[in-house]
């Protein structure tokens, strides 16, 4: 969307230069547009990484220069690639990118004669020497300029909690009396100042034994009721917490599950459960920080009121150090809230790292890696906890902050109110009362400021889910056709096309399959087979052209109900922590154990699984550790004939078996009435089928 607006930020900032903002990659292939990002808004353009994410397609492989000055120029943007040495880097026209790493992105924002600093979409804003630069510079910078055409884009939409979650249901009730009580709570915190200051004025001075025994029997039932309303309160707010944490998580989890297949191949596993584990952040913020809030604030007021009563300079003092804090919390949070998004991101990069390395465990023990392997882990952890202190530093610098300024407050009100009490101005009750009280302002207030910085903190957690929540999902048609309806098992293929990045994989390609029938593709790595099996299953969309299954296309199809009929064996499969049984029903309830026996004899593994201790029951890991690498693949296999698939995509899925058994499990397919698509190497595979295809 162009949109010639005025931007008022903007028209009253009186900023001598722009200022270049932080842009972090929320994968590893993203850093081009990162960059992109960054200087697109110093020019002008009101966008972020999402909104860039939607007008250009990044694959799991990053972009190319050439693709990058292309998406210079969508953008308005003259780009002019410069070949220099580092002597020469002062000379560039800044920001500009740099070529880092020969797999990397930066943005130069500065240059002095001792260092340069970078903002970098991986690490953030980095000083180096030019020593350290001459070890990831490969020469390579792209200048940006501001082209003739160039026309402001407003494509920013700002992130709310309740779009990216959604809303909570049945929490009305609840969340109502919480706050009764919560009230009454604070009402009694309130009272009890006064029983001192009615002792000293009242009891003690008259010697009242009656009053005495009066105030100490409310003020004692005040004492038993107080603690047993506390616990409900907690109790309930134990229960909004948990309802709110599972509402929000399945409708996280619920729309993950939705998203395209391009969109998790351009992610880490790290990255996707550090987002997903946001949810629970928010919801600890939401549930501890915002009820305490609406108290701290509306008992900051009462008790301001209720001092203005008892003196009017103390109570002005105290609210003067009040909005001394207020403003140094509220002129530090962008900084807060970038410290926090490094720590989360940091930590996202940490655990991708573990989990990467125990599913590469075998490879790092046979290659003698493992000392390399933890050194590379503890200096991602070192990164993490770097970032963690300080953002930790900055939360003690602000506790400090405020024992240091509600301390010298209490310290005035104690000078001052004991001048006036001297003076015979105040009593000594009220002295007492006031003190109570000015303590209590001053936790209540410094607390509901740090509750209220703490809310803003929300936007970095849903800025990350809404990665997720704020991506298309699959839109599934109410309208699509059943497989049922569908008499034959032929899948045709009319003029693909399809490209990542401005780089074609096919173009124009048609494929015929008779139904029943078995084909081979063919073609050297790297050329497209399984992006074209891919393709066949729906989980990528041509550009052009269409896919039939039965005379349908596959895009008025049901979805689900189009991959219930097709029983996949592809590249990557795992399998699922559970017994050998469990994955090969894939955990349904309703196991018909004949058709299980009988799947598992064509695919030659019954004999097999029968030899093991605990036959069907045994258990497998999540990466099928405990089978060999020929096991797995006919587990997968008979995982696949169980699902009585109509098209059998089969990706590279005999290649750890022996020939003899290929041919027995294609034998036996063979006699079934299934179309099959094979993509294979080995020249005897290619040979079971009846035709085959070549890509060039």
């Amino acid at each position: 969307m162009v949109n010639n607006y005025i931007d008022y930020d903007k028209l009253f900032n009186f900023s001598v230069k722009n200022k270049l903002p932080m842009v972090r990659q929320s994968t590893i292939a993203e850093c081009g547009l990162a960059c992109l990002t960054m200087i697109s808004i110093f020019h002008g353009h009101n966008v972020d990484l999402r909104s860039m994410r939607l007008r250009f397609s990044i694959d799991s492989r990053g972009v190319s220069l050439s693709t990058l000055m292309d998406m210079c120029h969508s953008m308005g943007f003259s780009s002019r690639p410069v070949k220099l040495d580092l002597v020469n880097m002062k000379e560039l026209k800044r920001p500009c990118i740099l070529h880092w790493d020969l797999n990397h992105f930066v943005v130069l924002s500065k240059v002095t004669r001792n260092f340069i600093v970078v903002n970098d979409p991986a690490r953030g804003v980095v000083k180096l020497s030019f020593n350290e630069v001459s070890k990831h510079f490969t020469g390579i910078a792209l200048e940006l300029t501001k082209a003739e055409s160039f026309i402001v884009f407003n494509e920013k939409k700002k992130v709310k909690v309740f779009d990216v979650l959604g809303k909570v249901r049945g929490l009305g009730k609840s969340f109502f009396t919480v706050l009764c009580i919560s009230f009454l709570l604070e009402l009694f915190s309130v009272v009890n100042p006064f029983y001192m200051q009615w002792i000293i004025d009242q009891v003690i001075v008259s010697a009242d034994r009656t009053l005495l025994t009066l105030l100490s029997l409310i003020f004692f039932s005040i004492a038993i009721i107080n603690p047993i309303l506390n616990s409900f309160r907690d109790w309930c707010i134990t229960r909004i917490s948990s309802l709110i944490h599972i509402q929000w998580t399945q409708n996280v989890v619920t729309h993950l599950f939705k998203l395209p297949m391009v969109w998790f191949e351009t992610r880490s596993v790290g990255d996707v459960t550090s987002r997903i584990g946001s949810v629970g952040s928010i919801k600890d913020i939401i549930t501890s920080n915002i009820l305490s809030s609406i108290l701290d604030g509306f008992m900051s007021l009462i008790m301001i009121v209720v001092m203005f009563f008892y003196s009017v300079k103390m109570t002005l003092s105290m609210v003067v150090f009040i909005f001394i804090y207020w403003f140094l919390r509220v002129f530090f949070i962008k900084k807060i809230q970038k410290q926090k998004e490094a720590v989360l991101e940091s930590k996202a990069i940490q655990d991708s790292e573990i989990i990467e390395t125990v599913r590469g465990i075998l490879t790092i023990k046979v290659t003698g890696i493992v000392r390399e392997r933890l050194s590379r882990y503890i200096n991602k952890s070192v990164e993490n906890s770097n970032k963690e202190l300080i953002y930790y530093r900055t939360g003690i610098f602000f506790s400090m902050l405020s024992h240091l300024l509600f301390g010298i407050c209490n310290i005035f009100i104690i000078w001052y109110g004991t001048y006036v009490t001297i003076n015979n101005e105040f009593t000594a009750g009220a002295l007492i009362a006031f003190l109570s009280f000015s303590n209590m302002l001053g936790g209540r207030a410094s607390s509901f400021i740090d509750k209220i910085i703490d809310l803003k903190l929300i936007t970095v957690y849903s800025e990350r889910i809404s990665d997720i929540t704020l991506t298309s999902p699959i839109i599934k048609n109410k309208d699509n056709i059943m497989m049922s309806s569908i008499n034959e098992n032929s899948v045709v293929l009319k003029n693909i096309t399809f490209g990542y990045n401005n780089k074609i994989v096919f173009n124009d390609l048609s494929l015929d399959v008779k139904a029943g029938s078995s084909i081979a593709i063919v073609g050297p790595s790297g050329c497209g087979k399984t992006t074209l099996a891919k393709i066949i299953l729906g989980l990528f969309k041509p550009q052009k052209g269409m896919v039939l299954f039965g005379g349908v296309n596959i895009d008025e199809l049901d979805n689900d109900d189009y991959h219930s009929a097709i029983g996949a064996v592809m590249q990557d499969d795992q399998l699922f922590a559970g017994s050998i049984l469990d994955n090969i029903v894939l955990f349904s309830n309703d196991i018909n154990i004949d058709l299980v026996v009988s799947v598992s004899k064509a695919a030659f593994i019954h004999d097999d699984i029968m030899s093991m201790p605990m036959n069907y029951h045994t258990l497998v890991g999540d990466m099928g550790s405990s089978l060999s690498g020929g096991q797995k693949q006919r587990v997968l296999i008979a995982r696949a004939l169980y699902r009585k698939p109509r098209l059998l995509i089969m990706d590279e899925a005999t290649s750890h078996l022996d020939i003899d058994t290929e041919k027995a499990i294609n034998n036996v397919i063979s006699k079934m009435n299934i179309t099959r698509l094979i993509i294979a190497h080995r020249y005897e595979t290619i040979n079971m089928a009846d035709d085959i295809f070549e890509i060039k």
